[in-house]
């Protein structure tokens, strides 16, 4: 399991002579006690995750800042001077990962430096102090390489991200421990019973509003327009933190010459949601069914459905309510609900 990037730090590391003792006056035994660059990183990392298990509370003077994801620490004194560019944060748990206290700081290379070159610094300056860790490596989405041990049984990892742009070559090294218990959430990563009923009320709320509105091609519900040919509009309403990024559109497919069908659409996104997609689909589906009138049918054809997950119409004034999702692959999904009338 990766832990979640934080990369707001300033790609680059201060290498101050003398880092070794300073951490040795602080309790922890450097990997080795040396003033060239590389004992230096071996030095910071032998140290952080010395100071890992008690969740770098020596290393720590006060929260700076806190926000619904995290909460980010001031630097004791002599950390600061010795690492100015290192951050500690406790990361709250996510939908894929427990709450975690992580150092974190980025270690620049030279430009010149191979890839093959950074990956066998950083396995022998990194790596190697970790024999017992449970190794894994890849390569993300942006050719960037990664390395993650972890130890489940002291709940700590060490994950290391390689970065490069046109003047920089590095990578972030991060230091943390999971608390044996997740005391923090991020919002929505696991909802609660009042949030699964707040969803729920959100959707109901919404579904009877559009339907209600929407023979007028949801006139009363637009606000302003948002692109010069008036078709799309914020809407006049606000449903709540459960249904976000609202909107009325409309899709005139004959009069573009593009065939179809032309519809007017009100439609809405939910936060990412965590938990299961059957379990949080089956709270919105439930929601619009029970709140949708009778002569409302559902519609399973796969013509009709398309990509989305659950579909209403109702032909007397060709009225469709639709569910879609998508997964975020960090453990939650994202639900489209739209309320659609056919114009043609």
């Amino acid at each position: 399991m990766m832990p979640t990037q934080v990369r707001n730090i300033s790609r680059q590391l201060a290498v101050v002579a003398g880092l070794a003792a300073c951490l040795l006056s602080l309790g922890a035994t450097p990997a080795v006690q040396s003033t060239d660059a590389g004992a230096q990183l071996s030095s910071l990392v032998g140290a952080a995750l010395a100071q890992a298990p008690l969740n770098f509370a020596a290393w720590r003077a006060g929260a700076k800042s806190t926000d619904e994801n995290q909460v980010s620490y001031n630097l004791s004194p002599v950390i600061k001077r010795q690492c100015p560019v290192c951050g500690i944060f406790d990361e709250y748990a996510a939908a894929d990962a427990d709450e975690r206290y992580a150092l974190q700081f980025d270690w620049k290379v030279p430009k010149s430096w191979s890839r093959a070159q950074t990956i066998a610094y950083i396995e022998l300056r990194v790596g190697t102090l970790v024999p017992s860790f449970t190794a894994t490596q890849g390569t993300n989405d942006s050719g960037d390489s990664w390395f993650d041990w972890q130890k489940a049984s002291a709940h700590q990892f060490v994950y290391v991200e390689t970065y490069s742009d046109s003047k920089n070559a590095g990578f972030t090294v991060r230091v943390g421990h999971y608390l044996p218990a997740n005391l923090h959430w991020v919002p929505y990563a696991r909802l609660s019973a009042t949030q699964r009923d707040d969803l729920g009320k959100a959707v109901r709320n919404f579904v009877q509003i559009g339907v209600q509105n929407g023979s007028d091609n949801f006139m009363s519900l637009r606000g302003n327009p948002t692109n010069k040919e008036k078709t799309y509009f914020d809407t006049s309403v606000t449903f709540g933190e459960f249904m976000k990024s609202c909107d009325v559109n409309g899709d005139f497919a004959n009069e573009s010459g593009s065939g179809g069908t032309s519809k007017w659409f009100l439609e809405c996104d939910t936060p990412s949601l965590g938990g299961a997609k059957s379990d949080v689909i089956a709270i919105i589906q439930t929601a619009i069914a029970n709140i949708l009138p009778s002569n409302f049918a559902v519609t399973t054809d796969p013509t009709y459905l398309g990509m989305s997950d659950y579909r209403w119409d109702r032909s007397s004034d060709l009225m469709a309510v639709e569910v879609s999702s998508y997964d975020n692959n960090d453990g939650t999904f994202g639900y489209h609900i739209e309320v659609i009338h056919f114009t043609s």
